[in-house]
């Protein structure tokens, strides 16, 4: 029969279930967490976990527990149902690299009330879920709490490349997995969140060993489960490291001067884009520094684990886990000094990349000065040109109305002195020998004079109106 107050307390893990909760941390700052991260978390419904259980001299039994098994209080797979040399592994997967967890909140919190998680494993679990990029909740914790001579708990997440098989755009994506692992005396508890095929089956095959092995659970050979998962997440960096010193060359190809002609003849495929290149794997190189420093920081916190066990214990292990912890801290070591050489090379990429194509900007500002300098003196030129031209129409326009004033007076002359002209032929000098005739002659040439006159006057006056 259940218990009501058992499945209450599971319920408000990390409130009341009897778990470490290190000095000064107050757990309900930790409910508070997983109440409002829930949704992003965990599943609504359905979903569950897979569970591995080995024993001494027993094959590793899988079975997958679903979350409505978990939620029920006569769930049969808690620490008390544990015999003697026995461990169990608990995989909860995420539905996808930035998904919710495979698992309903309620199921989770039976899971780790169950076991008596400490409270820091949280800090680990909060950085899974869903998510819209790699660094969105993405912190590196190491959490190690020693009990008793041999009881311990540690708990950290940890971070890894993988080829994606997208077959487009960057093949490499980063991953990370949570590990929890509590040793109690005879028994080991092994809690691994986002768990990739490749590890599968060498864990599997860790727990057989670890099952078959003489005497029960050693303490320092149980620590080689964290070598498998060390192993997973180093494995592939070799072949990212060359991935990114293969984009680093093709910058730095890109900036190689040759001086065949004075001139860089690689310099002009520079583009403005390949300074975002360079800033973009000048973050990627720092993004991979961390996840190696952060690798570095686990396996020192392990083989600190490992010397304060192995001091403690009075019978001699077997298992050379020391040797194993120090040739994997060499590994990450000498990765480490490789990216590092790498940034070195790479923080320098978009300064040089921009100073190049400034000067290279420069100079062609200055070329397109210089052709609208050389357009501009043209355009001078022309204008001047036109200039002259334009003073010299006003010079002949000037000289063609001084020459039509010189006509228009000669030819108001000739009209004035055209009907005199005409009154002259008609009366010759005999006739004006009278004097009769002759008061006649000079009458009508002053009225014709006068008329002439008055014409050309209302001729001028209609011009100047017009």
């Amino acid at each position: 029969m259940s218990n009501p107050s058992k499945a209450t307390s599971y319920v408000q893990y990390p409130l009341d279930a009897k778990c470490y909760v290190p000095p000064g941390q107050d757990p309900a700052l930790y409910q508070e967490m997983l109440v409002e991260n829930s949704s992003d978390l965990f599943q609504v419904t359905g979903g569950g976990m897979n569970m591995y259980l080995g024993g001494r001299g027993d094959s590793v039994q899988c079975q997958f527990v679903s979350s409505e098994d978990l939620e029920n209080t006569s769930w049969g797979g808690g620490s008390e149902v544990v015999s003697e040399g026995q461990g169990k592994v608990f995989w909860v997967q995420p539905a996808f690299s930035w998904g919710q967890l495979e698992i309903t909140e309620t199921a989770f919190r039976r899971l780790l009330a169950e076991h008596r998680v400490f409270t820091p494993f949280l800090d680990i679990v909060h950085g899974f879920g869903a998510k819209i990029s790699d660094y969105q909740r993405a912190h590196d914790f190491v959490h190690l709490q020693l009990h008793t001579m041999e009881d311990f708990e540690i708990g950290y997440n940890i971070r890894y490349y993988e080829l994606n098989g997208r077959g487009r755009g960057n093949p490499w994506s980063l991953r990370q997995a949570g590990v929890y692992q509590q040793m109690l005396t005879t028994q080991c508890v092994w809690i691994v969140i986002s768990v990739s095929k490749y590890l599968r089956p060498r864990f599997g095959r860790f727990l057989d060993a670890h099952g078959s092995t003489e005497g029960g659970c050693c303490a320092t050979f149980v620590l080689l489960g964290h070598l498998v998962i060390l192993s997973m997440t180093t494995r592939n960096w070799g072949a990212y490291i060359e991935h990114m010193r293969h984009k680093l060359i093709l910058l730095e190809q890109k900036m190689r001067p040759s001086f065949a002609d004075g001139k860089s003849s690689n310099a002009s495929s520079l583009l403005l884009q390949d300074v975002s290149k360079a800033s973009d794997l000048c973050n990627t190189i720092e993004t991979s520094r961390a996840v190696l420093e952060s690798q570095v920081n686990v396996l020192l916190t392990l083989k600190r684990l490992h010397a304060g066990i192995s001091n403690k214990k009075t019978d001699c292990c077997s298992c050379d886990v020391a040797s194993a912890f120090q040739l994997k801290h060499m590994e990450i070591r000498n990765h480490l000094k490789a990216v590092n050489s790498m940034q070195k090379s790479a923080e320098r990429i978009p300064q040089i990349i921009s100073t190049i194509l400034s000067a290279r900007g420069e100079e062609r500002l200055h070329a397109t000065l210089a052709q609208i300098q050389t357009g501009v003196h043209g355009t001078l030129s022309t204008s001047l040109q036109v200039h002259d031209d334009v003073k010299a129409l006003v010079q002949v326009a000037t000289s063609g109305h001084q020459d039509s004033k010189t006509i228009k007076l000669l030819a108001e002359i000739a009209t004035v002195f055209l009907p005199l002209s005409f009154l002259a032929a008609i009366f010759d000098s005999e006739i004006l020998n009278s004097s009769y005739l002759g008061g006649i002659y000079a009458a009508l040439s002053i009225l014709l004079v006068l008329l002439t006159v008055i014409v050309i006057l209302l001729l001028e006056r209609k011009a100047t109106k017009t």
